[in-house]
């Protein structure tokens, strides 16, 4: 099984890279500066997070479908929002989202996730490691609208992304509320910081 699956990821990766090529896609900046390797986009394309296309000969889109989840919480008669901090990337370069992206927190939902579900499973992962329980984190959640974004992509320089942004609110109940705020560690020492900002 093992063997079939280092094979496949082989093949994929060479396909990628073919793709890549074939459409004139430099990915000598990839893994610096803040962008990801091409290891990293193989991963997200190997576990259906995005897809790869081709609309015309030399530009490269990334389809994917994500989750936005805008966290507030409201202390003392004021209204905070949650923010990303500056994101440290496992070669130690860091990057800043914020002005990309906007407020709280964004999830690539897998192939076939429900866009709820993945907007739960991104709060329990990202603020609480996944030690909330799903019924409790269910509450107070309500959907905003989708809206279908075109960028350039920030982590893979020469693409764009082409996403479904699926929207929602989540009105932090005051006992979950940690006035240090959160921070996401993963398993190859990215670390994404989450602090509140007064609402205005």
């Amino acid at each position: 099984m093992k063997e079939r699956e280092a094979g496949y990821y082989e093949m994929l990766y060479q396909n990628t890279l073919e793709f890549l090529q074939t459409n004139n896609i430099p990915i000598e900046p990839w893994g610096r500066a803040g962008a990801k390797t091409l290891d990293d986009l193989v991963r997200e394309i190997e576990s259906g997070d995005c897809i790869l296309e081709c609309p015309k000969v030399g530009e490269v889109v990334r389809v994917l479908r994500t989750a936005r989840i805008k966290v507030l919480c409201k202390i003392d008669k004021n209204n905070y929002e949650l923010v990303e901090g500056t994101q440290t990337l496992p070669d130690g370069s860091t990057r800043d989202r914020l002005e990309q992206f906007g407020s709280g927190i964004a999830e690539k939902l897998h192939l076939n996730e429900d866009a709820l579900a993945g907007a739960v499973r991104g709060i329990r992962e990202e603020l609480f490691n996944n030690n909330l329980e799903i019924p409790i984190l269910s509450k107070n959640i309500t959907s905003l609208g989708v809206e279908k974004t075109v960028r350039e992509s920030q982590s893979y320089p020469g693409i764009y992304n082409h996403s479904n942004v699926f929207i929602y609110l989540w009105k932090m109940p005051i006992n979950l509320y940690k006035a240090e705020g959160y921070k996401e560690i993963k398993e190859n020492g990215q670390v994404t910081p989450f602090v509140w900002r007064k609402k205005i």
